[in-house]
This record gives structure tokens, C-alpha cells and sequence, in this order.
């Protein structure tokens, strides 16, 4: 099943730069991350640099605001709202 995992980082379809870009918003301890690095190329492709920048930066802010002191790829992967930070 791994033969058909497509590593979207590491393709043609996902301009490098922007992703790299796009990473500097993530807190530095996170960046290793590979599912968050995968998860935020697919918002890339699909939403492009800008769209994905404000996505990211607002999901920081609710993060921040809700005291959440988890991975970055949990808090957006289970969707929590913008309230609490609770999962929705």
C-alpha cells in the first residue's frame, strides 16, 4: 500500500519554495513534523499559497487563544472550532 501513498512534498505539483514559505509559520519545534508537512502541501495544491497562509495563521491564532498545547497536526487534522478549541 506505501507504493501508492502519494508524498505530495516531494512532487512536482507542489512548488517547493511556497511550501517551504508556508512552514515558517509552523512553531520551530513542529517543523520535523512530516504528516504536518504533508497535510499542509495538500491544502497548498488544492488552496494555494495565500488561501493556505491565512488557513494556517487563523488555526495558530484559535490554538494560541484556546490555550492548546498539543502537535499542530492534531489540532488541525480533528478540526477544532473556533470557540474552545474543542474538538467539532
Amino acid at each position: 500500500m506505501s507504493d501508492r501513498v502519494i508524498r505530495l512534498e516531494e512532487q512536482a505539483i507542489v512548488d517547493s519554495q511556497e511550501l517551504d514559505q508556508l512552514m515558517r509559520l509552523v512553531p520551530a519545534d513542529q517543523r520535523g513534523d512530516i504528516r504536518l508537512k504533508r497535510f499542509l502541501a495538500f491544502r497548498l495544491k488544492l488552496d494555494g499559497l495565500v488561501a493556505s497562509q491565512v488557513y494556517l495563521s487563523n488555526k495558530l491564532v484559535t490554538a494560541e487563544k484556546s490555550g492548546y498545547r498539543g502537535r499542530l497536526y492534531a489540532f488541525l487534522s480533528e478540526g477544532h472550532s473556533e470557540a474552545d478549541g474543542s474538538p467539532s
